[in-house]
């Protein structure tokens, strides 16, 4: 129970220094979506799992990634957030 007690007053405290990262972050100039996104990050964004993000992927219109080194590519949140645009204006076009 102790453990327990200890990893929940330890998750707190990541929210607050993620939350004060994220103020000093849009104090200083990087915006939100000026942000790259690791792999775990889109899948989040996008509402999916590891096979349909890979797949999705595949779609040429999707952004591409920018490597960041070995095995390490993130994408552009603002690329992310247009792509998802652009897929809803097609929906609602058609």
């Amino acid at each position: 129970m102790r453990r327990l007690a200890d990893l929940k007053r330890m998750e707190g405290k990541i929210e607050k220094i993620e939350a004060l990262l994220t103020d000093l972050a849009r104090k200083y100039g990087q915006h939100e979506e000026d942000r790259l996104l690791r792999k775990k990050e889109v899948m989040e964004v996008l509402g999916v799992k590891n096979t349909k993000f890979w797949q999705i992927t595949q779609d040429p219109t999707f952004p591409r990634p920018i490597n960041l080194g070995p095995r390490m590519p993130a994408w552009s949140r603002n690329e992310i957030q247009k792509w998802i645009a652009s897929k809803k204006e097609a929906r609602d076009a058609a």
